[in-house]
């Protein structure tokens, strides 16, 4: 039923009609704040963390004028009206903070996000982004939704979820931001007797007989497979339609067909069948979608899936070989990369540090360390609760595969507790004490089993000194320079300071590789500990860079650091602010 109508006198004597006076509608009050703050309706349209058009932002801001009785803003140039200023003021505070708000009710910025992903992602990478974030983040709770990519930006637009990693299909709508992550390769996986061995084989025969086993059509995979198909000429139907990769492997091992499938770094082909590469296909590309500006704990969690890969793990070798003094691998570039990402970085004359942290029976834990000497890493890491006998085997492997390939042992470092566990973690393994009580009993565990070093948090490393002297090699992730944002890790320790107290090797990750300019931060960081360790062909002073801030809009120059890393902070409205160079 439409409001009664009245006739209301305009100067002059005119009249108008008018509808009664209701209360304001608050969506026409968020779309005016949003319009005031960005000085116009189409930069507006941009901002608005949900998809609406121009005109149905024009058509209601005209109803609120029409309400209130008076303009808001003039178009060309935009520039508020004495209304429009006084209803800004007042509506500011309340839309300006609605996300703080949200986020205080839901515990704080740092114990929630919500994620959408893909089925690769949740089953395959989640785990491993789960671990990076907790490190920064213990705190954290996740809510997590399945869903493919215009699924995910209906999710996001509609703020019911915080970011969302997926494959990408196309480019997102106006409003959502996207990187992307990875490439992923599809294969095919066939019975281990079956006599197909290699795809050429089948691309040959034009129509294929053999049964495909496949996910539905609508299934960016099978999109990307059917492409390939076609661009090759050849006609090859489903014959069985499944929901994931593991039935489809479970069918293709027991003879039902050929499957299509992806490599994928933590996947682990079944018993009894076999991948076929598929070279010249399509790749499944993967990115992540979010809204607004990338901070706090959205900015975490993203910079947690740059997945590794063996193409950026070499190409940022090759860039820092000359100012690092080793290069990490860990379990899922190992899983990627295979003992060959090992062969070409040590190819580059880089030193390794393979961390896998081995911890099984003392046998394979002493064959695994024979397979690291020969690839000729100079680090390697086992779990010191794998117990003495397992220790010791690994010591021994390393020096006497060493000594017959005449080589220098590398050395086998114990990792006590994870950085990840705490108190009651230990409780709930029925370990009594705390966490550093346990670190040390397995330090001297490891130590007294023959191990010349330790992996430990910078918290530990003035009483492993204090407890095991100077011989043993300490080498301490949880590194954080001054300039790099902690991300609320507890237990961390600037470069110097992990120096000072006594550690060997630093292990430093995102500081460097997420870093604007990653070869110069990683100088920054030795300059920070001593400037004679820069080599002297890298020392070299940055032509200082002066800036506009992007929050006051002041001038600053950036000093080296702050235009290594990207991030500065302005003096004049005491903010940290990232910077992207031009």
């Amino acid at each position: 039923m439409m409001p009664p109508e009245l006739l209301r006198a305009r100067p002059g004597g005119m009249l108008r009609r008018s509808r009664t006076l209701l209360p304001m509608n608050i969506h026409h009050l968020e779309l005016f704040y949003y319009v005031a703050k960005h000085e116009g309706i189409s930069n507006a349209v941009r901002k608005i963390p949900y998809g609406i058009q121009q005109p149905a932002v024009s058509s209601q801001i005209a109803l609120l004028e029409e309400h209130i009785d008076a303009p808001l803003f003039h178009r060309r140039p935009f520039e508020l009206t004495e209304t429009g200023r006084k209803l800004y003021e007042f509506v500011e505070p309340f839309f300006s903070n609605l996300d703080k708000m949200a986020d205080d009710l839901r515990g704080g910025e740092s114990q929630r996000i919500r994620v959408g992903a893909s089925h690769i992602i949740l089953s395959d990478h989640m785990p491993t982004i789960m671990e990076k974030v907790r490190e920064d983040r213990p705190d954290l709770r996740v809510s997590l939704r399945p869903g493919h990519q215009p699924a995910l930006e209906t999710a996001l637009l509609a703020r019911e979820i915080d970011v969302a990693v997926t494959v990408l299909e196309k480019e997102p709508p106006p409003g959502i931001e996207a990187r992307s992550l990875l490439e992923i390769p599809l294969v095919l996986v066939a019975r281990r007797s079956s006599k197909i061995k290699s795809v050429e084989e089948l691309i040959e025969r034009r129509k294929i007989t053999e049964p495909l086993i496949c996910m539905p059509a609508d299934e960016p995979v099978t999109k990307i497979f059917r492409t390939g198909l076609a661009n090759a000429g050849v006609d090859w139907h489903t014959t069985l339609e499944v929901n994931s990769f593991d039935l489809a492997e479970k069918l293709a091992a027991k003879g039902f067909g050929i499957a299509v499938s992806v490599v994928s770094p933590s996947s682990r082909r079944m018993p009894g069948v076999r991948a076929i590469p598929l070279p010249g296909f399509p790749t499944l590309k993967l990115g992540v979608l979010w809204q607004g500006k990338l901070e706090g704990l959205l900015k975490s969690f993203i910079e947690a899936l740059d997945l590794p890969s063996p193409q950026k793990a070499l190409k940022l070798a090759e860039e820092l070989a000359p100012v690092v003094g080793a290069f990490k691998v860990g379990k899922q570039l190992f899983v990627s990369g295979g003992p060959d990402i090992v062969r070409k970085l040590r190819a580059t004359g880089a030193k390794v540090f393979l961390d896998l942290k081995l911890h099984d029976i003392p046998n394979t834990v002493a064959k695994a360390v024979i397979a690291a000497t020969d690839l000729g890493v100079q680090m390697t890491t086992v779990h010191a609760s794998g117990g003495t006998e397992m220790l010791a085997a690994a010591e021994n492997a390393a020096h006497e595969q060493a000594a017959m390939l005449r080589a220098e042992a590398p050395l086998v470092l114990g990792v006590t507790v994870l950085t990840s566990m705490d108190d009651n973690n230990l409780a709930e393994l029925g370990i009594a004490g705390s966490v550093q009580e346990q670190v040390l009993r397995l330090a001297k565990l490891a130590t007294g089993a023959g191990l010349r070093g330790l992996v430990c948090s910078p918290r530990e490393i003035e009483m492993l000194r204090a407890e095991l002297g100077g011989a043993v090699q300490l080498v301490t992730p949880g590194i954080r320079p001054e300039w790099s944002q902690a991300n609320d890790q507890k237990r961390t320790m600037t470069p110097a300071e992990a120096i000072q107290a006594g550690a060997n090797w630093l292990v430093i990750g995102r500081p460097i590789t997420g870093a604007a300019d990653p070869k110069s931060a990683a100088i920054g960081i030795l300059h920070s500990i001593n400037p004679e360790l820069v080599p002297e062909g890298e020392r070299r002073e940055p032509i200082p860079e002066i800036v506009d801030c992007a929050e006051c809009g002041q001038s600053l120059k950036l000093d080296a650091t702050e235009q290594a890393t990207g991030r500065y902070h302005c003096p004049h409205c005491d903010k940290d602010v990232e910077h992207k160079a031009s």
